[in-house]
């Protein structure tokens, strides 16, 4: 699985798969496709997941992956977001507790 975040992880940094959750997914038997996160195809022999963005009235977007791999590319996108939200909440003041607020009053 470690290597699969690693193709998960650069295939996000070359912008192959979105860096949010899909608008939809669907399941099915492969057709061949090539995997958005491995480049591997998917056979029919294996299931693949589809998943499709919204682009502002526009055509879906959307991207062949084999559930392992899109495992994989939730899971970097799940610590991606909370790498973010981590620092930003890191480069906001702090807000006062109740102790300090009664502090100041007195």
């Amino acid at each position: 699985m470690i290597e699969l975040r690693h193709h998960a992880r650069l295939a996000l940094q070359a912008g192959r798969v979105p860096r949010r959750m899909p608008d939809r997914t669907w399941g099915g038997a492969g057709r061949g496709d090539s995997c958005a996160v491995c480049d591997q195809p998917i056979s029919s022999a294996e299931m693949e997941l589809e998943v499709e963005f919204a682009q502002d009235g526009r055509p879906l977007d959307s991207y062949h992956l084999h559930i392992a791999c899109c495992s994989a590319w939730m899971t970097e996108l799940s610590q991606a977001h909370s790498a973010t939200m981590s620092n930003s909440r890191a480069s906001q003041p702090a807000s006062p507790s109740l102790r300090q607020i009664a502090a100041e009053k007195t």
